[in-house]
């Protein structure tokens, strides 16, 4: 549908209050698709927009007294709505449905099923036309057919206790969830409030037409009827209720947390914080006065820089120099240095040569989640800064490398996990012919770097049943190279024991013979 003829039909919709509740909670969606609610599936965010606040802003005295029809009428017959193929018919037949006599919809509907590209969208347009003048005639019109599933459904969205009291009475059928889900789709504030009323079997129905839209009308109603079946809420549903009232917003999420049958790996405020990121950082200001855990005053803190770095990158970097040492400054470094990388990589080398080159790994550095009733929870490490790592050895390894090893602090005798090690690591496993290249050069200009590279390549060897390279490597370290061998000589025994034989009896042996045992000492007497 193309939008100018989508806003059109939306204002007409809208200011003769065809579907009224129904209309304006599917306004509040820019992103889904419906299958059965397609009278504004199609249009953008603005045009929907515009159309509410026509219809809802003015008061009738402010429109010139009591609200009219538009002065908008279609200038086709039923015989002219009937020859259009479905692609050009839903404008039209939209316009043509608005006056259309409720005696003549029958007559109508007769001949539409004799159409064989009808489709939901068209449906649904149809049946909520016809219910707004006349549900009976349309419910009586389609029982026992497939049909009859619109008619109650768009009956719900205009009219949810008539259409309720109808199908607890049966008249709905045996299986009414139609009328549930339109309850749940459209008047989500009047489900939750009537929630005792329905069926315990029907209820999943409410909430599986509830989760079609995100809801800009009544978010905190919505919210809490998703919480009634243990389920998470709609991003843009969040980014609305705190928008309302962020304190109250705040309050509801951290007391419902994550759904115990709905594991995601990001919780209702992780996704708070990043909707409104992106859409209305201002929320963001408004969150940090209220949270009080360090962890959530953590996620704020990222969030709001991220916003000012798409804005403003020397304000943002004026923050990230401010903050103190933890992760938080870590997530900084990796969105700011992410950043330059991608709009200049000499750039983006250089910031994290400076920022990286002693930043600690951290290992134990973990996000868990523990779900409600007592089920179990997940884990897993989050730390940023060894994809960041990645992404710049893919532009330029060699000048990473010489420029971490030449501002790292090594310390002898100690295991690191830092920048370095680790991209060191990275290096050796993508391409161990050109690590080892740049580690031979090392051998010089920077022996500390040597001897953690060349410890990293001999690894990489002797995991790779390289014995003989792993233990001419090893002979080149100045430091502790017999506990290097030791790794490889043990290993070497048992893939290839006359080789290894070979190596521990050769002159130029210059080991602690107890520490390079012969298989004869090794045998069970």
């Amino acid at each position: 549908m193309k939008k100018g003829s989508s806003l059109l039909v939306l204002v007409i919709l809208a200011l003769t209050g065809f579907g009224s509740g129904w209309i304006f909670r599917q306004a509040s969606s820019a992103s889904k698709v419906p299958s059965m609610a397609g009278a504004a599936a199609t249009k953008s965010h603005r045009a929907r927009e515009s159309a509410r606040s026509a219809a809802t802003t003015q008061s009738p005295q402010a429109r010139g007294g009591a609200p009219t029809l538009p002065p908008i009428q279609s200038p086709d017959t039923a015989e002219d709505i009937h020859a259009l193929p479905a692609s050009q018919l839903y404008d039209r037949m939209a316009l043509f449905l608005l006056d259309l006599p409720a005696e003549e919809f029958p007559a109508f509907y007769s001949r539409y099923l004799e159409r064989e590209d009808r489709n939901n969208d068209l449906n649904d347009l149809l049946f909520m036309a016809w219910t707004r003048v006349d549900p009976a005639a349309a419910i009586l019109a389609t029982k026992d057919t497939n049909d009859s599933r619109y008619a109650w459904w768009a009956w719900a969205g205009h009219d949810p206790e008539a259409a309720l009291q109808a199908t607890l009475a049966g008249e709905a059928g045996p299986d009414p969830w139609p009328t549930f889900w339109g309850i749940g789709e459209f008047h989500p504030q009047w489900a939750l409030e009537n929630w005792d009323r329905f069926p315990e079997e029907n209820r999943r129905s409410i909430l599986n037409g509830l989760s079609k839209w995100p809801d800009s009308q009544t978010p905190e109603a919505s919210y809490l009827l998703t919480k009634k079946g243990n389920r998470t809420a709609h991003s843009q549903t969040l980014l609305a209720l705190a928008r309302e009232d962020p304190s109250k917003a705040y309050d509801l999420i951290k007391e419902h947390g994550l759904s115990a049958f709905n594991h995601s790996d990001q919780s209702e405020l992780d996704r708070l914080i990043e909707i409104a990121r992106r859409f209305e950082p201002e929320i963001l200001s408004d969150l940090s006065q209220l949270v009080k855990g360090p962890s959530d005053k953590n996620r704020l803190a990222k969030a709001h820089f991220e916003s000012l770095l798409a804005e403003e990158p020397e304000a943002a970097r004026q923050v990230l120099e401010e903050t103190p040492e933890g992760w938080l400054k870590q997530d900084m470094v990796v969105a700011y240095g992410e950043k330059l990388l991608r709009e200049d990589p000499q750039a983006g080398i250089d910031f994290a040569v400076k920022a990286l080159a002693n930043s600690d790994l951290d290992p134990d550095r973990t996000t868990w989640f523990h779900y409600n009733n007592g089920t179990s929870g997940k884990g897993g490490g989050n730390n940023p800064i060894p994809s960041f790592l990645d992404s710049l050895l893919s532009k330029d390894p060699a000048q990473l490398m010489s420029g971490l090893a030449s501002q790292s602090k090594f310390e002898p005798n100690r295991h690191q996990s830092n920048s370095f090690t680790h991209a060191a690591q990275k290096w050796a496993n993508h391409n161990l012919n050109e690590f080892a290249e740049w580690t031979t050069q090392q051998k010089e200009s920077n022996p500390q770097a040597y001897e953690a590279s060349a410890g990293i390549l001999i690894n990489q060897l002797n995991h790779q049943n390289e014995f003989a390279a792993a233990m001419a490597w090893s002979e080149t370290l100045a430091t502790e190279p017999e506990h290097q061998q030791r790794s490889i000589y043990h290993r070497w025994l048992r893939s290839d024991p006359e080789a290894a034989m070979a190596w521990r009896q050769s002159p130029d042996f210059k080991g602690n013979p107890d520490h390079f045992p012969l298989p004869e000492a090794t045998e069970e007497p």
